[in-house]
């Protein structure tokens, strides 16, 4: 059986996750306290998931990121892939045309989109180990005569010292701080993407209060940046795909002193060479700044080279016997007798080399098993330490020549910035994801003078539908319930109603009359009348009833209910990555307050006016058909042909708040090289019309009031991050 290796990297955490309780201690999955079955491929798969959704914003899980977890990066077919990912929706009870934990990012991967929630192992959880082991420990009294009870009582869990780190927040920042550098614990430097933009740029804050100054503004390129040791000059790194170049700018001024592009090569011959010199790291020798050399011809060797910013001169340091093909970085020690250097290696593997330069030695040499964001020093010169997503904190010793791993670490940390003591690290901190909602004026319609409410987020508000009188409803979750709430035209927050249930709320929907709501609460249908205050579940706990939609004349809803039984023609699906339980279409009528079956020929049905129809057999593609009824739309093929348009609507999601219908035009999310963007269908003539919605926003959700003036999206957008000192770690 293979060994789940991502589990170690959860230090015996509980993750909450919907509906699911994951137990990093065991790999023990549950649900409602019941042990839910899960292969270790698939628990692999899920913790991958986990993981990057805990990194921050970009949380995708790539396909060469499954096979280097799944398969230890060997092989692995595209149904393979598909297969995993196939398997563990069924496990989570996912859908991957409506999911609620499993989302296909088409052409990038996978991405996890449920709230989540990470807490340290309680101390029950030790009791009951220890009771395991107190058992065994009986069994040994009768062979040892009671020395191993003795000394299991005085070293277990429970009578061992307890040690706790502690944790303090420095500073924060609207968004996830990337790269941070912090001088004398005073001001931050730190690289983030800016609102609507798509690059890394550079910013300094004091760590006192928000008041900041962003720097750089060239959208062609990321920005990271390192201070100087007296805080003057600022080491700007700036790259794209092309590569990497950096430059020295003096600080406040921001006037560039250095450029490496500029600089001549220093060798021992009279010949130029044509080796490109790279500006890395700061020598901490006054204004001297390290440079280094990979002679292409001889790639064993490195030159290194110290410039002097004041001086303007280029002086070779030493030359290190190294198979390098690429240097990430180097960090030098307070003393600048030590550097450790991280690279790629000619093989292509990761490693960490640690280099005297007083004598010109190699002192140890760690091949990584995983990436590391950055290299810190102590100030003592004797501990280099970094951060790995898999192994933690760890250190490296110079005087034992010994790697140790720190314990104590806090949940959410995300990179290291400094050594602040003998057990004290900063690091970058991110606390997850909101709801961010907002109403803007629509695109359909030109105003530049419109007055809109101000919602103030953070929170988790989200599936927005406009009332016909300009209010606005959503769904939103507070002290773990799941409420319907309304904003008047004053702003006002008011409780609608609360739902039986904190679960998974998967849409929501208002009649035109708005008096009454359909919904889709852990995938049951429910229904909720406003003028009699009566709400119902419509379907029951076993049925996976989803996407119920109101017909035109309010007289009822549709949805579906997928049958385990039935799994139709699998020559209609488009790829294996979508469930082949084929829906079985329902009609609820409102006046008899019943149920009936239609038919299970369709994946998708949208109803319009004036008997208007969108159906699709194939998920993402829809054919417009006439009926006076529903239920003639489960007709023979012969009529639906006769009654269908021949052009494809290729639509992308089909839940009920992905879509809006106002008169004769059909409204929804649309993606266009990337970006989010909101389109428009006209039913009577079939074009299509896009408008820019915002740059790439996360699980967005929209809604249009009637006249087509307002539009409110919702979106996934990172909380706050914060610069953290923590102290009291030990080493193991």
């Amino acid at each position: 059986m293979k060994q789940v290796s991502l589990l170690t990297s959860f230090n015996n955490t509980i993750i909450h996750f919907g509906e699911f309780v994951l137990n990093t201690q065991n790999g023990e999955l549950r649900k409602d306290n019941a042990l839910v079955k899960i292969e270790p491929q698939l628990l692999e798969f899920l913790l991958l998931l986990i993981k990057q959704k805990l990194l921050g914003e970009d949380a995708i899980v790539t396909r060469a990121l499954m096979i280097d977890s799944i398969w230890s990066g060997k092989s692995a077919s595209d149904d393979a892939v598909r297969a995993v990912v196939k398997k563990l929706r069924e496990v989570l009870n996912d859908d991957a045309r409506r999911p609620r934990y499993i989302k296909t990012i088409p052409t990038k991967g996978y991405l996890l989109i449920c709230e989540i929630e990470q807490r340290a192992q309680g101390r029950s959880a030790w009791k009951q180990r220890s009771i395991k082991y107190g058992v065994v420990a009986l069994l040994a009294v009768a062979l040892f005569a009671g020395i191993q009870l003795t000394y299991l009582w005085y070293t277990s869990e429970d009578h061992a010292p307890k040690r706790i780190s502690s944790l303090k927040v420095i500073t924060e920042a609207s968004k996830t701080f990337v790269s941070a550098d912090l001088h004398n614990e005073n001001k931050i430097l730190y690289s983030k993407i800016a609102e609507n933009e798509k690059s890394l740029q550079l910013y300094v804050k004091s760590i006192h209060n928000d008041d900041g100054t962003r720097l750089t503004w060239d959208q062609n390129y990321d920005h990271q940046a390192r201070w100087s040791g007296d805080g003057k000059y600022i080491l700007l790194r700036k790259s794209n795909s092309s590569g990497t170049e950096s430059s020295v700018y003096s600080y406040p001024e921001m006037k560039k002193v250095f450029d490496e592009k500029n600089i001549a090569s220093v060798n021992n011959s009279t010949e130029q060479t044509q080796n490109q010199l790279k500006a890395i790291a700061w020598l901490h020798d006054e204004d001297q700044i390290l440079i280094y050399e990979i002679d292409q011809e001889a790639p064993n060797q490195v030159a290194l080279y110290a410039y002097s910013i004041n001086g303007k001169k280029l002086k070779l340091k030493t030359s290190i016997a190294l198979k390098v093909s690429q240097i990430k970085e180097i960090e030098v020690s307070k003393d600048s007798q030590f550097l450790a250097i991280y690279y790629q290696d000619t093989k292509g593997h990761f490693s960490l080399t640690i280099y005297n330069r007083f004598t010109n030695e190699i002192i140890d040499t760690l091949r990584l098993q995983n990436k590391i964001d950055r290299l810190v020093w102590d100030d003592d010169s004797q501990l280099v330490s970094f951060l790995t997503e898999e192994e933690g904190l760890r250190s490296y010793d110079i005087t034992a020549r010994k790697y140790f791993n720190w314990k104590g670490l806090k949940p959410g940390i995300q990179s290291l910035i400094s050594q602040c003591g003998s057990a004290c690290f900063m690091f970058t901190r991110h606390d997850g994801d909101f709801l961010d909602i907002s109403e803007r004026p629509s695109p359909f319609v030109a105003q530049d003078i419109l007055p809109t409410r101000l919602i103030a987020s953070p929170g988790l508000d989200d599936l927005p539908i406009f009332g016909s009188d300009g209010s606005l409803f959503f769904v939103t979750r507070k002290d773990g319930r799941s409420l319907i709430e309304k904003r008047d035209l004053n702003n006002q927050q008011h409780q609608v109603f609360e739902l039986p249930s904190s679960g998974t709320v998967g849409s929501l929907a208002l009649n035109k009359a708005n008096n009454a709501f359909i919904g889709e609460l852990n995938q049951r249908i429910f229904l909720y009348r406003l003028d009699t205050g009566i709400f119902s579940f419509v379907t029951g706990i076993k049925e996976k009833a989803m996407e119920p939609s109101w017909l035109a004349d309010d007289s009822g809803f549709s949805f579906y209910i997928k049958d385990k039984q039935i799994t139709g023609d699998t020559n209609q699906f488009a790829n294996n990555d979508v469930s082949t339980d084929f829906p079985v279409y329902y009609h609820y009528d409102l006046s008899t307050s019943s149920k009936r079956e239609l038919g299970r020929q369709f994946h998708s049905i949208v109803n319009f006016e004036n008997n208007s129809f969108l159906v699709s057999k194939v998920p993402g593609e829809y054919f417009l058909l006439t009926a006076n009824a529903i239920e003639e739309l489960f007709q023979d093929e012969r009529y639906l042909k006769a009654n269908q348009s021949k052009e494809v609507i290729r639509i992308p999601d089909s839940s009920p708040n992905a879509f809006k219908i106002i008169g004769k035009k059909l409204y929804y999310l649309d993606s266009l090289e990337n970006d989010t963007v909101l389109s428009t269908l006209d039913i009577s003539t079939l074009k299509k019309q896009s408008y820019p919605l915002d740059t790439n926003p996360q699980n967005p959700n929209f809604t249009l009031s009637s006249d087509l003036s307002k539009l409110v999206v919702t979106r996934t957008k990172s909380n706050a991050s914060q610069i953290v000192k923590v102290e009291g770690l030990w080493l193991e």
